[in-house]
């Protein structure tokens, strides 16, 4: 194992040769964020025999990682934020851009076994109260699903549905309002 410290643009060089090929395991930690580990895999970086001119050759290569805010430091216990997971209208699933934010959420929760959470979804106000209550759980339980299945013990997460009794814009009379109504939460249980 090697530990590298990166200048402020986040470059870094191996102190050793690396084998082109293998998969590494990059451990990215930076005060004030998630630590967190990311699978760099160097096959088909190799540069073609014929454009090397010399024997031994520096290559740089690139990987974009993620640095996730450790956001759940600043949050007091019981207190709600919105993590800006929106959803589709009559949908539980998980949409494309929300993945990144659970991501980064499933990265502060490995970094951090003590903490429990509640995710807390809502839908607009629509439908009736008996499915915007159905549509909710089901939200929540897809959102607390995903964090599942990237490592995090379900013992640690609550999913919570709301339904339409907390919208963030009561009364909601433009799409975009009903989509920010349809929203995940989160809440620092212990």
């Amino acid at each position: 194992m090697e530990e590298i410290f990166s200048d402020e643009q986040g470059r870094f060089r191996f102190k050793d040769t690396i084998e082109i090929g293998p998969h590494y395991t990059l451990l990215i930690s930076k005060s004030g964020y998630a630590n967190h580990n990311e699978i760099y895999t160097t096959i088909d970086k190799a540069v073609p025999e014929e454009a090397l001119v010399k024997k031994i050759t520096n290559i740089t290569l690139e990987a974009e990682v993620g640095l996730y805010k450790d956001i759940l430091d600043k949050i007091p216990v019981g207190e709600e934020i919105n993590l800006y997971i929106l959803y589709d209208l009559n949908s539980a699933k998980i949409r494309k851009d929300a993945t990144k934010i659970l991501d980064g959420l499933v990265e502060i929760l490995l970094s951090r076994p003590e903490l429990r959470i509640e995710l807390g979804a809502h839908t607009d106000e629509r439908a009736s109260h008996g499915y915007n209550a159905r549509l909710s759980r089901r939200r929540a339980k897809s959102a607390v699903q995903y964090i599942i299945e990237k490592g995090v013990d379900k013992d640690r997460i609550v999913a919570r549905g709301y339904g339409e009794d907390r919208p963030l814009i009561p009364n909601a009379r433009t799409e975009n309002e009903h989509q920010r109504n349809r929203r995940t939460t989160i809440k620092v249980i212990d």
